[in-house]
């Protein structure tokens, strides 16, 4: 059986492929409007969380940096603070990172598998991290993660010891956050509240 080859002309192949080069750059430029937006939306969210927490505590100083460089410290051991920062901001953003198919509310196993990743980086870069997170300083508008970065620091702060104790040290410069939390956002209101519960205990039990 013989195909009969239709012969196409040079200039509709040429239009074609302009076509489709110009719907190629459209989308990109509709995705960039949309980063753009979006970035714009978590710088405002993070200015309006430290406008808040200003107004809520004229005398409390700015969030803690990722990481305080002690005074006097060697090259090599502020190298290495970096490095354990970089690693805790990057265990911390895969946790609080939503996907399509993934739950809001960590699950008991996600929990767990945050923690032994957390173990082997110091306390406080990881309460730093959660800091950063909570803070909107990644840009990012959606309220999803910090559902789970609160769930993160309850989870720790439960953990005890050295890492219990610089959760509840951070947890506390972060109050009126986690008050601007329970105001601000319905979804996030029951985790912010039980985060406040624990300091209040902890606080309690070193009476």
């Amino acid at each position: 059986m013989e195909v009969a080859l239709v012969a196409v002309p040079m200039a509709a192949v040429a239009l074609t492929r302009r076509w489709v080069a110009s719907a190629h750059r459209h989308s990109i430029l509709v995705q960039c409007d949309e980063d753009a937006t979006r970035l714009k939306s978590g710088i405002g969210r993070a200015r309006e969380v430290k406008a808040y927490c200003g107004a809520a505590d004229p005398s409390k100083k700015r969030l803690p940096e990722a990481v305080h460089r002690r005074t006097g410290a060697t090259c090599a051991e502020t190298d290495q603070l970096e490095s354990f920062q970089v690693q805790a901001n990057y265990v911390l953003s895969e946790f609080c990172r939503i996907s399509p198919a993934a739950q809001v509310v960590p699950r008991p196993f996600e929990l767990d598998c945050l923690w032994l990743q957390c173990a082997r980086i110091p306390p406080a870069a990881v309460s730093a991290s959660i800091q950063q997170v909570l803070s909107f300083e990644d840009g990012i508008p959606e309220w999803q993660p910090r559902l789970r970065a609160l769930h993160a620091l309850l989870h720790i702060i439960g953990k005890g010891g050295t890492y219990g104790e610089a959760a509840c040290e951070a947890a506390s410069e972060m109050r009126p956050l986690l008050n601007y939390y329970f105001t601000e956002f319905p979804q996030c209101r029951d985790i912010a509240l039980k985060v406040l519960a624990s300091l209040n205990d902890e606080m309690s039990a070193h009476l």
